[in-house]
């Protein structure tokens, strides 16, 4: 889903995702826009897990860029590099973005059951 900027005051816009529409919203002036969607990715009801595979301990981005994503310490987040496991689960469209991440950092990691986005 592509960041907005409010059109009225310029601030980056909140995005309220339902079954079969989307909005963004301005926190600040509380301008709105609203549409439905029919694109398959919020239609699909999977959950999909995102698995951890093997990374670099010691590449500092990779741990920075774990931290972020699981918002664990560098300490727990070496040791999740350490021991990998499952580090996110959700919806189609909400895991999208969330892979974005992880592509622009390289951790490698992989996604079950397959992500077909």
């Amino acid at each position: 889903m592509v960041n907005r900027k409010c059109p009225e005051c310029g601030t980056e816009m909140k995005v309220i995702k339902e079954q079969f529409s989307i909005a963004w919203v301005c926190p600040k002036c509380g301008y709105g826009e609203a549409t439905t969607t029919t694109e398959p990715i919020y239609d699909d009801d999977n959950i999909y897990s995102v698995i951890l595979l093997e990374n670099d301990s010691k590449d500092i981005n990779i741990i920075k860029a774990l931290s972020k994503f699981t918002g664990l310490n560098f300490l727990k987040t070496i040791d999740l590099i350490n021991n990998p496991t499952i580090i996110y689960r959700g919806k189609a469209y909400e895991l999208f973005e969330k892979k974005k991440e992880l592509d622009n950092c390289n951790v490698n990691y992989r996604i079950e059951p397959q992500f077909p986005y």
